[in-house]
């Protein structure tokens, strides 16, 4: 039986160094990819810090800057605060109309920012407690 033949000649083996190099690169490139993520998601954190706080039109103009760099999550509160600012607020917040229509369409992309469970605290207080279950066919009594 012959033996199998390999097409191509001899494999070729990169020298050490070049995939040391190419390592090195792969992972410069993703920390400088991090980076304006980073900066992004801490300003986010601000703008929320700000309008919790109820310094509003700060917080909207934090929101304004992020929406109109591509965040959507911020063009999803800027475009929040811009509609119903008046009746809520009691205050309203200039946009150009094409700020706004840029913002609705960034408000189809999926959330960017992590959002925290939602944990209502009528359950956490320890006022909502459910009745326990009556085994069936045994009659409960109180025990003093």
């Amino acid at each position: 039986m012959p033996a199998q033949q390999v097409r191509g000649g001899p494999r070729y083996a990169p020298p050490r160094w070049l995939l040391r190099a190419l390592c090195a690169l792969v992972a410069v490139a993703a920390l400088a990819a991090a980076g304006p993520a980073q900066a992004r998601s801490r300003a986010f954190d601000e703008a929320v810090q700000q309008y919790r706080a109820g310094r509003l039109s700060d917080a909207f103009g934090r929101f304004f800057a992020l929406a109109n760099e591509g965040d959507a999550d911020a063009a999803r509160i800027a475009l929040f605060m811009h509609q119903y600012g008046p009746v809520l607020y009691g205050r309203y917040w200039d946009a150009a109309p094409h700020e706004v229509a840029r913002w609705q369409a960034l408000q189809d992309r999926p959330a960017a920012h992590p959002q925290p469970p939602f944990r209502p605290d009528w359950l956490d207080n320890g006022s909502f407690r459910p009745k326990p279950k009556a085994k069936s066919g045994v009659k409960q009594t109180a025990v003093r």
